[in-house]
């Protein structure tokens, strides 16, 4: 356990930690898809309950799966960021990753990736989905990413869009190009046919 500010302290996610942490993302990610939104762009709604439920679930199997890659950062027993990750064969995966926003700048981030990242010590490639958050696509090219091309994808119902690479829950998808470049390799998305917008995606090493 690290302190990431004098009274912040990031320490490993617990079964208890769930419900605060889900609720943490769903008002980090609503404030940022507010606050980055494109004129263009479906106006951002809020996670279901249904969503939530799901949320909660994938994390509580990360918890048993990679309990080495599940961070909070905790003030007062009150969870103020998160970071959780995941190693699955030689790469390492940076599954959700978040800071009150108000905390921002202070540090918080920087100890919760630190600590995500040692999860994948060994690993010979790691990868992540970033925001259009000028402030944390930094803090990943400062740990050492490459930036690569990433569209986010409409489909269905307006304003619901997913979270995950190449995943379509809510009746979106996001597909990005996740090129591993230090082996040499490359990816290329699949060709869904909607209206599409570049977003920011980081690969890592």
């Amino acid at each position: 356990m690290t302190a990431a500010t004098p009274d912040v302290l990031v320490r490993p996610m617990a079964e208890a930690d769930l419900a605060a942490a889900e609720a943490l993302t769903a008002l980090t990610y609503h404030e940022l898809d507010v606050r980055t939104r494109r004129n263009d762009a479906p106006e951002p709604t809020r996670r279901t309950p249904a969503r939530a439920a799901a949320w909660r679930e994938r994390t509580g199997h990360l918890l048993r799966t990679d309990p080495e890659g599940c961070w909070v950062a905790d003030r007062d027993g009150e969870v103020v960021g998160i970071a959780t990750s995941l190693v699955r064969e030689l790469l390492w995966v940076l599954a959700s990753y978040a800071v009150r926003p108000g905390l921002q700048g202070q540090g918080i981030g920087r100890q919760l990736l630190d600590a995500a990242l040692h999860h994948g010590r060994g690993c010979l490639r790691g990868m992540l989905n970033a925001s259009q958050d000028l402030a944390a696509v930094r803090r990943y090219r400062l740990a050492g990413s490459d930036l690569h091309p990433q569209m986010m994808l409409w489909a269905g119902c307006p304003g619901r869009r997913s979270r995950s690479c190449g995943t379509s829950a809510t009746g979106t998808s996001r597909t990005s190009t996740c090129s591993t470049r230090w082996t040499g390799g490359s990816g290329t998305p699949p060709t869904v046919p909607t209206t599409a917008c570049s977003r920011g995606s980081c690969d890592w090493w």
